[in-house]
């Protein structure tokens, strides 16, 4: 009888072994899928923020003005300069973010440049934000280094582009 019963408690054991196991498996399936949506969810908000830009750009003519003076390099009004540095706050705020998301790992590189592209676009032309950006490497409180040293990275390429594409299109007259 006491062999018997030694042979229920093993395998009650074994059957308890397999249960703990197979439970800790599942936990590490939950953690995954958590984690998987967790960034699609990071991406899908900061692509929303994006896109309510480029919303902005067709649907409000005020801002359309607003960005052709800008784009043009035409004098703005007193209202209109505060419009624009709110702008660009917008903007580079909007980058900054994306940029911690890709250090925390919730974005990935490929996902970072498809996010700062239009930031990128807007900020190869435009000298202005170009100076915001640098005025505000000057004070690292304000933005992480790292963030500001990968955009200044980034404006140096654009610029280097353009200075490629200019001779070409000289070589090519």
């Amino acid at each position: 009888m006491k062999e018997k019963l030694q042979q229920y408690a093993l395998l009650a054991e074994i059957i308890s072994a397999v249960a703990i196991v197979a439970s800790l498996i599942f936990v590490g399936i939950q953690i995954r899928q958590n984690n998987a949506l967790v960034k699609a969810n990071t991406y899908r908000e900061i692509r929303a923020g994006v896109m309510s830009l480029n919303f902005l750009g067709f649907s409000n003519p005020e801002y359309a003005a607003l960005n052709y003076k800008i784009s043009n390099g035409e004098e703005l009004s007193p209202v209109e300069l505060v419009q624009r540095r709110a702008f660009g706050f917008y903007m580079i705020n909007l980058a900054d973010t994306a940029y911690e998301q890709y250090q925390r790992g919730l974005i990935d590189g490929k996902e970072l440049r498809e996010t700062l592209g239009p930031f990128l676009g807007i900020l190869s032309q435009n000298r202005w934000m170009q100076e915001q950006i640098r005025q505000y490497s000057r004070f690292p409180e304000n933005y992480d280094p790292e963030f500001i040293a990968y955009i200044n990275e980034q404006m140096d390429r654009a610029a280097e582009q353009a200075r490629a594409l200019s001779a070409a299109s000289g070589d090519n007259k």
